[in-house]
Parts: structure tokens; C-alpha cells; sequence
């Protein structure tokens, strides 16, 4: 680059050379000999430009302050000017290569790479003949295996160190090429806040029957969705005041009206109605009208911030139906995944009529990447997450058994038979009077027209453990003689197998909370 400005402003010297030239022949060669001819007049300005020579009684015999101005212009335009933006250009083009380097780049480096490019010089590829190859292929993006393709016999060390270079440059560039990066970082961090507050803004304002409904919405910003109450409304229910500081009962759905009375945390209230109330930019509540003999108003929700007064209260005596235990699989081929994302890689797919232990039950889970919102379990064996409930549709891919058998440590009560399926005729081996198995997977089949529990033993095999028409025993459980469990050892790289955070709190609340925190990121990043 410095190559092409050189000859560019070359050229610009010769016009304004060429100028001074015909200027001195004209001026002074009428009197003086090497001033005569064109040719002498550029030999003896040549000498000027390069050596400051001058005959300087001989050239202002005629005109005193002429050839002191033409002397004076040549030496200020021509020697200095000129020369000094060619320097310029040099050390401007030195500048930005030297910005290029790393640190990586010294001496011993630069030697190591010159010593491969002598050791393989017959298998070596000339940087001119590389630029040609790159370009005749024609594509945007070339990576290693790219390449060799272009370049067959090209050698690994070659290769290696073309990329090497080229990702040592590239971060070189982004980091000291990039002087306003920081700013431009706070300036995307702002922007996605703005994002982020007129997104939660829309959603409370829109309340949505299912996933389904909500996404064809958010797809389709055109299509009006009737909103009948804003989405944080749960309606008239029991509360109970969460807020630590307790909160004012007032005399009407208005921050601005008179106290009746005070609530303490914990205290149970009844709600007969909400409403929404609207004092101006950063004052918004959903308000709750209590039965008597409050019959006051209390603050329930702030959407601005996300902060709660009071939550819906359940009653711990009461327990939802699905919690963990022994579940018995209704879908044909449920499928096991390794996490609780319905995206997560397969594990394995459990026939219909399987029995599972699910040690942990989610009750609220959606899935952002299918929008779908299941009840998910997480089994003990095999170790992965199956869906219980679709709650769109109600549709059920696992229930609850009525026979809460544990897995486990059993007892054979006689010698039987471990057959390859339950109430199968090829038999794996035996098991005698008495003896433990450890039984880690139940199944219900009929046998001789009549309901058993058959379990799957570790060592492989299946065996029956009940007869649920007659209630006869083949094998008893032994739960106390299970083994202590052990703890698995954290893997960095696998998913957690807890669900996120947002489940628990609310898609709504993790918003707010995660619109509080990155206004706070970002004051104290400024």
C-alpha cells in the first residue's frame, strides 16, 4: 500500500518539478549558460532539490528577488513538502503494520517459520501463488480441510501456520483496530434494555389462553388477541401477604387514599376482586378488594418492577397429583432425555405399561424452543426426564400408580425363573428361596388371564413380584437394606439437571428481575 501512495504522489512531483524547471529556463537562460537549455535547467534543479546547492551571486545578478523566490519555493515545495510526505506515507504504512503484530511475533518465531519454509521449500507455496489459489476458488469462508482441497500436496506446517497467523491477526485487529469498542458495547447493552422494557410492557398488556395463542401473537403483531385482564391477574382466590414489611389496607384502589389498616407477612386474606390501578409513569398495581371485615384494598403486583405483596396461597394439607413415586408410562414409546429441555439428546424410549420411579417432579415447565408446557419427572433409573402431563392439552404420558411399590432391595419368597421378558418362556437364570435381588424397573402384564407386577432385576432378567387379583406375594421388599446413595460427581460440561430459575418464578418475574439486574450491570459498568 505504501508502494501504490509513493508512485501516486511521484507523479504529482514530476508536474510540480517539471513547473519549477521550465520556470528556471525561462527566467535565467537568457543570462546564464546552465540555464539555457531545458535539459540544463533541470540538471541544475535537480542539484538544488537534492544537494541545496546554489550559485547564488551568478543566479541573482539579473533579478535579485526573482531567483530568491524561485529559490525559496523550490526549496520549501519540492525538498521539504514533497520529501516529507513521502516519509509520511512510509512511516503511516509502518504504523498500521506494526499495530498487526503480536506479541507472539518475535525473533525466535519469525526464524522457526523461515526454517520450515527452507526445510519443506519443494513442497512450499509462495504467498503470491497462495493469494491466487484463494481467489480462483471463489468462496467467502475457508477453513482447514477447505484448504488442503485447494492446495493438494500443500504440507500440514504450512497449513497450520497460515491459520495460526491468521487467528493471531484477527484478535490482534479486533482488540487494538477497534478503539471505540467499549462504547459500542454499553451503547448494545443500553439498547437491549430498551428492548427488553418495551417487550415486558407489550406482555402485560396482553393476557393469552395457551402457548400456542401466545406465539401466534408474537409471530403475527397484526392479528388483535381480545385481552379481557392483564397477564400477572390470577382473580378472587386466598392470599398471603409475602412482602417482609407487611403491607396498607386503604379505603379505596388507590396508592393515594386514607390507611385502614396494616397486614403482617403471612397473614391470609380473602380476595373477592381485582383491579388494575394506573397513577402515571412508574406507578402501576393490581389491586385486591378483601371480604369482610377488612373490606379494604391492598396492593398485589407492581408489573414496573415485579415486586409482590401478596401470592396465592395453597394449602400444604392438599398435594397436587403429581409428586414423586412410582408412575406407570400410558404413552406408547415415551421417550427419555438426558435433561429436562424436550430438545435434549435421547436417552432411550419406554414401552407402554413400563413402571418408573420419578424422583423429582417439575410442575411448570416451558420449553423455549418447542413453546410447549409439560409437567416433566426425573426418573431414578434410567437416569433422564420423561413428560407427565401436556398442560395444554391435558393429554397424560405417565399416571401416578395405585401400587406405590419401592424399587429397590427384594426377597424371593421362592425359586423362580429370570425370564428375557415378563411372562416370557426363555428363561436367563434363577433366583432361590430367599435371596436378594435389586430390582430397578416394574412392569404390569397379564399372566394366565390374571394382573402381575413383574420387575427387572439388575443382573438382567425379569421376575414376577405380585399377583395383583390374588394379592400373593413372590417377593418382598426390603427398602431398609437398600444402599446408602452415593453422590454423583459433578461433570462441568453436562446440563444441569435442575430446572431454570424462571420455572419456579415465572416466565413474567424472571423479566423484571433480569430487567433489574442488567439496568444495574450496566450503571456500574458506566
Amino acid at each position: 500500500k505504501a508502494f501504490q501512495d509513493i508512485v501516486h504522489l511521484f507523479v504529482v512531483f514530476l508536474f510540480i518539478f517539471s513547473a519549477f524547471v521550465i520556470a528556471g529556463h525561462i527566467l535565467f537562460g537568457a543570462k546564464l549558460k546552465d540555464f539555457s537549455t531545458v535539459q540544463g535547467s533541470f540538471a541544475k534543479s535537480l542539484e538544488q532539490v537534492v544537494s541545496f546547492k546554489t550559485d547564488w551571486d551568478v543566479i541573482t545578478q539579473q533579478d535579485w528577488w526573482t531567483a530568491a523566490i524561485w529559490v525559496w519555493l523550490m526549496i520549501i515545495v519540492v525538498s521539504l513538502v514533497v520529501i516529507n510526505i513521502v516519509l509520511a506515507v512510509i512511516f503511516d504504512c509502518y504504523g498500521k503494520i506494526r499495530s498487526g503484530i503480536t506479541e507472539k511475533d518475535t525473533l525466535w518465531t519469525t526464524l522457526r517459520r523461515q526454517f520450515m519454509a527452507l526445510r519443506y521449500m519443494n513442497q512450499w507455496y509462495a504467498t503470491l501463488d497462495l493469494l491466487t489459489g484463494i481467489k480462483n476458488s471463489k468462496t467467502e469462508s475457508i477453513t482447514q480441510e477447505g484448504f488442503r482441497r485447494i492446495f493438494h500436496d500443500i504440507t500440514e506446517e504450512q497449513v497450520e501456520q497460515i491459520f495460526e497467523l491468521a487467528e493471531m491477526r484477527a484478535v490482534n485487529d479486533t482488540i487494538n483496530g477497534q478503539p471505540t469498542l467499549l462504547g459500542e458495547a454499553i451503547a448494545s447493552i443500553l439498547l437491549g434494555i430498551d428492548d427488553v422494557r418495551d417487550g415486558i410492557r407489550t406482555l402485560q398488556d396482553k393476557s393469552f389462553k395457551s402457548y400456542k395463542e401466545q406465539r401466534i401473537w408474537l409471530e403475527e403483531f397484526k392479528e388483535p388477541l381480545t385481552a379481557p385482564e392483564p397477564v400477572w391477574d390470577l382473580g378472587p382466590d386466598t392470599y398471603q401477604i409475602v412482602s417482609t414489611t407487611g403491607c396498607d389496607v386503604r379505603d379505596a384502589p388507590d396508592m393515594t387514599s386514607p390507611v385502614v389498616t396494616r397486614l403482617a407477612q403471612r397473614d391470609k386474606v380473602e380476595v373477592v376482586r381485582t383491579k388494575d390501578y394506573y397513577g402515571g409513569d412508574g406507578l402501576r398495581r393490581l389491586m385486591g378488594q378483601l371480604a369482610e371485615p377488612n373490606s379494604g384494598w391492598i396492593p398485589i403486583f407492581d408489573p414496573e418492577t415485579g415486586y409482590a405483596w401478596a401470592e396465592l396461597w395453597k394449602d400444604p394439607k392438599i398435594k397436587e397429583p403429581d409428586f414423586p413415586g412410582v408412575y406407570i408410562i400410558q404413552h406408547e414409546s415415551a421417550m427419555v432425555r438426558t435433561d429436562i429441555s424436550l430438545t435434549s439428546p435421547e436417552l432411550t424410549e419406554l414401552p407402554q405399561g413400563t413402571m418408573v420411579n420419578v424422583v423429582e417432579v417439575v410442575l411448570d415447565y416451558c420449553d423455549e424452543e418447542t413453546t410447549a408446557q409439560r409437567k416433566r419427572g426425573r426418573l431414578q433409573h434410567p437416569d433422564g426426564w420423561i413428560s407427565l402431563l401436556d398442560r395444554d392439552t391435558n393429554y397424560r404420558f405417565a399416571e401416578r400408580a395405585k401400587i406405590q411399590e419401592p424399587f429397590g432391595k427384594w426377597v424371593s419368597k421362592k425359586d423362580m425363573e429370570l425370564t428375557v421378558e415378563p411372562n416370557s418362556a426363555e428363561a436367563l437364570s434363577t433366583v432361590q428361596d430367599g435371596e436378594m435381588v435389586e430390582i430397578v424397573e416394574m412392569r404390569l402384564e397379564y399372566a394366565q388371564g390374571q394382573e402381575h407386577l413383574f420387575g427387572l432385576t439388575k443382573m438382567g432378567g425379569w421376575m414376577p413380584l405380585q399377583n395383583l387379583a390374588t394379592k400373593e406375594k413372590y417377593a418382598e421388599a426390603k427398602p431398609e437394606l437398600a444402599d446408602p446413595e452415593v453422590p454423583p460427581e459433578e461433570d462441568p460440561l453436562k446440563l444441569p439437571s435442575n430446572p431454570p430459575r424462571w420455572v419456579s418464578d415465572g416466565l413474567l418475574c424472571h423479566l423484571h428481575k433480569q430487567h433489574r439486574n442488567m439496568i444495574m450491570m450496566t450503571e456500574k459498568f458506566q
